[in-house]
């Protein structure tokens, strides 16, 4: 069945959400920028971790410091921060 094949993902385009990555610059270090594209490409902690040759237990580590550093505090809001364009905001003027 095609759900059960391990499909790699292609992380060779340059996605959309990467002008807002740069922008970030110093404020995460190399090895959370690594975790962070790895996460918003889709890939699950346990895959993050086999890629970047870590434990599962500090991927969660790279994740809780980048939540904090962004002012964010899941997921959602990951995605959010670097896929909803800014003239998409909540606000309604």
């Amino acid at each position: 069945m095609a759900f059960e094949v391990d499909v790699e993902k292609d992380l060779a385009e340059v996605p959309p959400w990467q002008e807002t990555l740069t922008q970030l610059g110093a404020q995460i270090t190399t090895r959370e920028s690594d975790v962070l594209r790895l996460l918003l490409s889709g890939f699950s902690n346990k895959e993050i971790a086999g890629k970047l040759s870590l434990s599962a237990e500090t991927v969660k580590v790279h994740r809780r410091n980048i939540y904090a550093k962004l002012n964010i505090k899941s997921q959602s809001e990951l995605f959010a921060r670097f896929f909803v364009p800014k003239s998409d905001a909540f606000c309604t003027s």
